[in-house]
């Protein structure tokens, strides 16, 4: 039987099962591949004569006989009973073994295959099955040869895309050896440097270390760093132009490795970074600059301050110590005539000079404390301290401002808290401060003072019925110099000074300050104080030091 010249599977078994259908009498023949399967075989239809049997016909009931696949220890049991011959309805049905490929079934109207011609067609087989073979193993070498065609198309697309990336890329570019010689550069990297084109500097540039370092040792650095980790991001350093200028650049890249990890080149990106690190450098003298300043007028104001209260303590001394002896020694003797009526005017204007040196003494006090914080020259003195004993301290202080303006003062304080840590005496300042703001902005009604346990936290809060704050105020209102009596007309005396002070102190503690509108009308000033304190305030806090609680002010004080 001919098996045809024909290296196309279909059009090879057109020709070989026509030729064996005729000469041997046969009604139809199909072929079925093997493929490997769980260590036995699967069997699937490649190609069957006629191509298009009757439906429910007898082709396709013998194709049923063939098994979809045979498990590993009944495969050479299958192949061994080879020919196997049925007959059904008149049609004797052959089912042949295509050594090393698959089965033939052959379908046989007349009389059955004589022993002889069943041994004869072996031969027929076998050439049958090789045929089959040389086709598969031809088609592979197509789809191999196709695929081999289309990997080569992509990778020339991919090239193409590569280089027009490498030539068009407004970043530099490059490729060198582990020994510092450049192998490819990008036209951005040569514009960068100076270079009319990478040609020009691939010949000029020989020894990166000597030719574009400013300094060789940074080449150095550079390789090793590639060598301990594969891939460097954002190292920069100066480098030479080709006029003899310097530059800074960003180097980002990788190392590439053979097989063995030898390295074999590094590549990556350079960026001009001479523009950023100016700006930088601009940021870094204007930062100097801005602190060197703000030192000086810390400086100043200490001074300053320092300057202002030695007189202002002679002229508080002074007209207190006036007034006293007016009032105990020369107003007893001349009441009631004229002389008298004058010396109560003159009395009246000592309380004046007094409670206006008063004032001025707070603004000098605040000035210095609010000048040490900023210059980090402030005195912290940390201890632990009992909440309770805080609370009581700063209320007791307050007390008389409350009685004089005639509001309420409620406090919510619970019995049982956790020690704290931190500056007690400027934590009462904090408190009172706030107690002394509330009785200014509240014409009347209620204050409430009150602490609380939450999160890890201590939260303290100063809650008053007064005139609120606008929102547009709530951030400023810490601001130096900035009191929420600025847009009043009746304002309230004070420095401006007072909140300010209180937020560094809190801050200075990890806690926060902040202020809210109390429902119905009124303001709410909060700040918090962590139970477990940043290292910097337990750095300062001496071993087994508890606070002694200062001695509580007298009502009448």
């Amino acid at each position: 039987m001919a098996t045809g010249n024909s290296l196309v599977m279909e059009t090879m078994l057109q020709e070989a099962l026509s030729t064996y259908l005729t000469r041997l009498s046969c009604m139809a023949a199909e072929v079925f591949a093997a493929r490997p399967w769980e260590g036995g075989a699967q069997f699937r239809s490649i190609f069957r004569l006629p191509r298009r049997p009757l439906p429910g016909g007898v082709v396709e009931e013998a194709s049923r006989l063939v098994p979809g696949q045979v498990k590993a220890g009944d495969l050479d049991p299958f192949l061994s009973d080879m020919p196997v011959h049925s007959e059904h309805d008149g049609v004797h049905r052959y089912l042949f073994e295509l050594p090393g490929f698959g089965l033939l079934l052959v379908l046989r109207s007349d009389e059955a295959f004589s022993r002889p011609m069943l041994e004869s067609l072996f031969a027929l087989h076998r050439k049958l099955a090789r045929a089959c073979l040389s086709c598969m193993r031809s088609e592979d070498a197509r789809l191999a040869n196709t695929r081999l065609r289309q990997e080569m198309l992509q990778r020339a697309m991919t090239e193409e895309k590569y280089r027009s990336i490498f030539e068009n890329a407004v970043e530099g570019i490059f490729q060198s050896t582990p020994e510092g010689r450049l192998l490819e550069v990008n036209p951005a990297m040569a514009k960068m440097l100076g270079y009319a084109s990478p040609a020009q500097m691939l010949r000029e540039v020989l020894r990166l270390e000597e030719d574009l370092y400013v300094h060789p040792q940074d080449r150095r650095r550079l390789l090793a760093a590639f060598l301990r980790q594969d891939r460097v991001t954002a190292f920069e350093v100066p480098y030479r132009r080709r006029d003899g200028s310097v530059i800074w650049v960003s180097l980002s890249g990788r190392i590439v490795r053979d097989e063995t990890g030898r390295p074999l080149r590094l590549e990556g990106l350079c960026e001009d970074a001479t523009q950023r690190k100016a700006t930088l450098q601009a940021l870094e003298n204007a930062k100097n600059e801005a602190e060197r300043l703000s030192l000086m007028k810390s400086n100043f104001l200490t001074l300053v301050s320092h300057e202002l209260r030695t007189p202002m303590t002679s002229i508080l001394g002074f007209s207190s110590l006036i007034k006293k002896r007016i009032e105990r020694k020369v107003l007893p003797a001349v009441q009631g005539d004229s002389a008298g009526k004058a010396l109560e005017d003159v009395l009246g204007n000592l309380d004046i000079i007094v409670m206006e040196s008063n004032r001025l003494s707070e603004l000098i006090n605040n000035t210095l404390d609010l000048a040490r914080l900023e210059s980090g020259q402030f005195v912290w003195d940390v201890v632990r301290f009992e909440v309770p004993a805080l609370m009581a301290h700063a209320l007791r202080s307050s007390e008389v401002l409350f009685s004089q303006k005639g509001l309420a003062l409620q406090r919510r304080i619970p019995e049982r808290l956790p020690l704290a840590v931190g500056d007690y005496n400027r934590l009462l300042q904090v408190l009172i401060n706030l107690l002394s703001n509330a009785v200014k902005f509240t014409p009347a009604g209620t204050v409430t003072c009150a602490v609380a346990q939450e999160d890890g936290l201590l939260r303290f809060s100063v809650t008053d019925t007064g005139i609120g704050i606008p929102n547009a105020d709530k951030d400023i209102i810490f601001d130096k110099f900035k009191q929420l009596g600025d847009t009043l007309t009746d304002k309230p005396r004070g420095s401006g000074l007072g909140l300010p002070i209180c937020k560094e102190i809190v801050e200075w503690h990890g806690g926060r300050l902040w202020v809210e509108d109390a429902p119905g009308g009124g303001s709410i000033f909060c700040f918090t104080l962590p139970l477990t304190p940043p290292d910097h305030v337990l750095a300062q806090l001496p071993d087994h030091r508890d606070a002694a609680a200062p001695p509580l002010p007298d009502s009448e004080s």
